[in-house]
């Protein structure tokens, strides 16, 4: 065991989810276990979670193109807080426990893991305005995957909510084409 230092050790929830896919497929790691060994999580199904994120999203992205941007927090604040008075303490648990991880300062990602259960393969990932979704590849290919120990294609993450292109794609020749 490692007791490791915040100031000059390699954290991994300090790591993108990018960051952790490239140290994924070096390792050949499965990506289910990589990130849930990363990041904490909570219990929060993507489904109560889901209207927020896909709000806050969509006011961003309708700022920007309005040449108007807005900060995260200004997006977040933009919706009021649900009330208590029709459902219940649950709605306002999960609504709080979204915008914190959003809004967590320097970005957290944290695990959306509803059932409460550790090790369940499929969850999704927010990460600042960003969701990442981890599933396993369909059957079966991913026992296939798992019975020929290629761990990290067993499972892949992708983004549903809110991300960018990690990488500029090159400017088109109208000359050369």
């Amino acid at each position: 065991m490692k007791i490791c230092d915040e100031n000059t050790d390699d954290i991994l929830k300090d790591k993108t989810i990018s960051e952790l896919v490239a140290i994924g497929s070096e390792s050949d790691v499965s990506m289910a276990y990589l990130l849930r060994l990363a990041y904490p999580a909570v219990e929060v199904h993507w489904g109560e979670a889901q209207f927020l994120m896909e709000a806050i999203n969509e006011n961003m992205d309708t700022a920007a193109n309005q040449s108007a941007p807005i900060t995260l927090d200004q997006a977040v604040a933009a919706f009021p807080a649900p009330a208590n008075t029709w459902v219940g303490t649950r709605v306002s648990v999960v609504d709080t426990a979204v915008r914190n991880i959003v809004l967590s300062d320097p970005v957290q990602c944290t695990i959306l893991d509803g059932t409460g259960r550790m090790y369940q393969n499929e969850f999704h990932v927010i990460c600042g305005r960003e969701v990442w979704k981890v599933v396993r590849i369909a059957a079966p290919y991913g026992d296939m995957a798992y019975l020929a120990g290629k761990f990290f294609t067993e499972f892949e993450v992708h983004c549903v909510v809110g991300c960018a292109p990690q990488t500029r794609e090159a400017p088109l020749d109208l000359l050369t084409q």
